[in-house]
């Protein structure tokens, strides 16, 4: 839908050329009816803790790639291989979880019930 839509950290959510990692979600979500907050930080304390074994097609998924303890990544989960997200590299697009993401993967919350 918004694949393709280039990076802007900052970028407001009414947006659809530009998103950063948490307009993006915050636009996909509000979308189907789920309201969420601006940042990533302030995303990953909305809908219901979850396992990384437990993870389903549209749970968020955030990642401290700075390694000090601060939530700076959201993306939405697809599936073991996949995640959906806005990338500083590829803008919105699908992208491998990979190792990379992996390595700095914190927690996963389900905000579709």
């Amino acid at each position: 839908m918004y694949q393709g839509a280039e990076y802007l950290f900052g970028a407001d959510s009414s947006s659809t050329e530009f998103f950063d990692c948490s307009s993006f979600t915050q636009r996909v979500y509000g979308e189907i009816g789920i309201t969420l907050p601006r940042t990533s930080r302030s995303q990953f304390h909305t809908g219901t803790k979850i396992e990384r074994e437990e993870l389903e097609t549209g749970d968020l998924v955030f990642f401290d790639t700075n390694e000090d303890e601060v939530i700076n990544h959201v993306a939405i989960f697809i599936n073991e291989n996949t995640l959906l997200h806005a990338t500083r590299s590829k803008g919105v697009d699908y992208t491998g979880f990979t190792e990379y993401w992996k390595k700095y993967y914190t927690l996963a919350v389900r905000v579709i019930e």
